[in-house]
């Protein structure tokens, strides 16, 4: 058996697990502070090209509407139409592996405690959900 404590890394904590949604949330509130900043675009990105002379780049809509700026943030997805429209080239291969990721809520709390076993089938990990302030969520891992 393996135990770890953050004490003994000189931290509160070795981690944490949080809800993509969560993370979206904070980022959004933190963004919306800025008043030249567009959240959403409900258009699809047909293309993007840079304007070298004032290194900005401009972001052709479906509608044909254009957009300048000097940075494009691209987060959209694992068939992301901004990646496809400056061709980054990705790699992609079957790791021949799967997971079943779950909420559990158990009868004892988790006591801000991580629990991995490695059994045959592969990896069991027990992570605890502290978002929601309920000491009896946990994210369930099975590789």
């Amino acid at each position: 058996r393996m135990y770890f404590d953050c004490a003994n890394f000189g931290g509160l904590n070795l981690g944490h697990i949080v809800e993509n949604g969560v993370v979206q949330g904070a980022a959004i509130a933190a963004l919306c502070n800025y008043d030249n900043l567009i959240l959403q675009c409900p258009e699809l990105i047909q293309s993007i090209s840079t304007l070298a002379t004032i290194g900005a780049r401009v972001v052709t809509l479906g509608s044909g509407k254009e957009l300048c700026t000097r940075l494009v943030i691209g987060a959209d997805g694992g068939n992301s139409h901004s990646r496809c429209a400056v061709a980054l080239a990705t790699r992609e291969w079957d790791y021949r592996r799967s997971a079943i990721v779950a909420s559990v809520k158990t009868e004892n709390t988790h006591r801000d405690t991580a629990w991995q076993s490695f059994i045959p089938s592969g990896p069991l990990a027990l992570l605890p959900l502290l978002m929601f302030h309920d000491a009896h969520l946990y994210s369930l891992m099975w590789s």
